[in-house]
């Protein structure tokens, strides 16, 4: 089956009836046909654009549509029938306006290409027909290396939405951001170059990194500055509720009202982040964190002893066993799963009661999580020194998937096996460390910052290091391997590209063998000279040639 993020028939027998993350065909073709309603409206957008401002509401609605097709699930009916609803009620709202504008102005209205008109269809098969057509039209239209670009813009842009939502969530709007995936969508109407594409591809990465700076403020506002903290990653008795996703401030919904409920709340997923928030941490009922990376999130999740809520982007449809203990505050919906609305967590609560819970405390284990910026810079200027005296030869990074055992033992031979002269600096989550390995000159030659959870930290890193080290030296003497946990990771790789840092000198791999297509790795690679890993050794010397 065709899918923007996930295997193609042409690569592999994973995914040729239904997506292995939980996506069907229908799915890929419905959210296909939601986004040709999103490229109808851009086209008025992009009209009236050129003598007033574009209402808000389209903005509303490519976050709706665009979400959406982040959650790997099958999407009901209700929620089709909802989005397309506010697609056609939107495109309506642009069409007048723009008529206005031209009737104001004496011009002429001129009638969309019937190409490019659209109009909801709330006939399920139909759209499902319609959206295996678009998909058909467009493989026919470009040739492979263009689709492939198509495919890593489209991976891109969800990862962006992402940051966007959550920004928007806690207060922070940008107009540069909305006018981005205007044009983006505009753009999208036509059969675009490569170059145009590359182009649009690398401004996605500047643009997610504007996305993420809104989101800082709006975290810093609301819960302080990050901080380093221990957190507790075992288990305490009694009654449990597991919180995932990435909403902070659903998290903070749920410990205000479980205040005094004599229930334990555990953080899972990029919901560590929480820990690092002065004002999460006044709550005494957030005792840790549980589980590690999100490839382990199906299994982590069946074996909490208690209620779940999922706050976004689940990467696994549920089994119906489990979805009694299931609870959503909104997207993803799944049948059989109990949605919260209105703040009303009382189900939530109830279930977590009647859960056995923890039967006892387990032994007490803590990791370290947060990036700390005068520690980096205390190091970065004793780097600098050495890199440029010729004691330290070579930087290598790596981010991402310790606790994979997939790639635990790829990171393991990579680290013994860098030469003597270098360091390495990770980004790795929780569950991982492999020893002290010596020092050159006062610098440890393994230096762990830790968090790979939310990759906030890893840009951190990256942006605090083009302050400290500046040009002097140079980006030859960096390399970095990046493990890409999900679609968000892919808008982040493009931003640390766009940063100047280590272009040529990266490689890539995911955390499961399912995360992204070979699509993707292929236009990385002939595109923006990304490569694929392949042993320690080999890219070792890769990077040093």
């Amino acid at each position: 089956m065709f899918c923007y993020k996930c295997k193609q028939d042409s690569y592999t027998r994973l995914c040729q009836v239904d997506g292995i993350c939980a996506k069907d065909p229908a799915s890929v073709a419905v959210e296909e046909y939601l986004l040709q309603g999103l490229k109808s409206i851009s086209i008025y957008s992009k009209k009236i654009s050129e003598y007033s401002l574009i209402p808000d509401s389209f903005f509303e609605t490519i976050l709706s549509v665009l979400h959406s097709s982040i959650q790997n699930i099958q999407v009901d009916k209700a929620e089709i029938t909802k989005l397309l609803e506010q697609i056609e009620l939107n495109k309506e709202e642009l069409k007048i306006k723009y008529k206005e504008i031209m009737a104001q102005r004496g011009f002429q209205f001129d009638v969309l290409d019937s190409s490019l008109h659209w109009q909801a269809n709330y006939d399920l098969n139909e759209v499902i027909k319609q959206g295996e057509r678009l998909i058909s039209k467009r493989m026919n239209s470009y040739n492979q290396n263009e689709l492939n670009l198509v495919s890593l813009l489209m991976v891109s842009l969800k990862g962006i939405i992402r940051n966007v939502i959550q920004a928007k969530y806690l207060g922070v709007e940008n107009s540069e951001v909305k006018k981005f995936f205007y044009e983006t969508l505009f753009k999208l109407t036509q059969n675009l170059s490569k170059q145009i594409l590359s182009d649009l591809i690398l401004e996605s990465g500047r643009i997610n990194l504007i996305a993420i700076d809104d989101l800082e403020i709006g975290l810093r506002e609301r819960y302080g500055e990050y901080e380093n903290v221990h957190v507790r990653t075992s288990a305490i008795k009694g009654p449990a509720i597991l919180v995932s996703g990435r909403d902070i401030r659903d998290l903070e919904n749920i410990l205000k009202y479980t205040e005094s409920k004599s229930i334990n709340i555990y953080t899972h997923g990029e919901m560590l982040l929480a820990h690092t928030m002065p004002e999460m941490k006044k709550f005494r009922n957030l005792v840790g964190h549980y589980g590690g990376i999100s490839t382990d999130q199906q299994l982590e999740i069946e074996s909490f002893p208690g209620p779940v809520l999922i706050t976004s982007n689940c990467a696994w449809s549920p089994p119906q066993v489990f979805r009694g203990r299931i609870f959503t505050t909104g997207s993803p919906i799944w049948m059989g799963v109990k949605q919260i609305s209105n703040h009303n967590y009382l189900p939530l609560v109830n279930a977590a009661l009647d859960s056995e819970g923890f039967l006892e405390d387990e032994e007490e284990a803590f990791s370290e999580v947060g990036f700390n910026v005068e520690r980096f810079k205390n190091y970065a200027n004793r780097i600098q020194e050495n890199l440029a005296s010729g004691a330290i030869q070579h930087v290598f990074l790596i981010v991402g998937c310790s606790s994979s055992h997939m790639k635990k033992d790829y990171i393991e031979e990579f680290i013994k096996s860098v030469p003597k002269d270098s360091i390495i600096i990770k980004f790795s989550g929780l569950g991982f460390n492999l020893g002290p390995l010596g020092e050159i000159n006062g610098v440890p030659r393994v230096l762990d910052f830790g968090l790979y959870n939310d990759l906030v930290f890893v840009l951190k890193f990256f942006e605090e290091a083009g302050k400290v080290m500046g040009k002097e030296v140079s980006s030859d003497k960096f390399s970095m391997v990046f493990f890409l946990r999900d679609q968000n990771a892919v808008a982040v790789l493009m931003s640390i590209f766009v940063l100047g840092n280590h272009k040529k000198n990266i490689k890539i791999d995911t955390c499961t063998k399912s995360m992204l297509s070979p699509v993707i790795f292929k236009a990385l690679e002939e595109n923006f000279d990304i490569h694929k890993t392949s042993e320690p050794n080999q890219d070792i010397l890769d990077f040093l040639k």
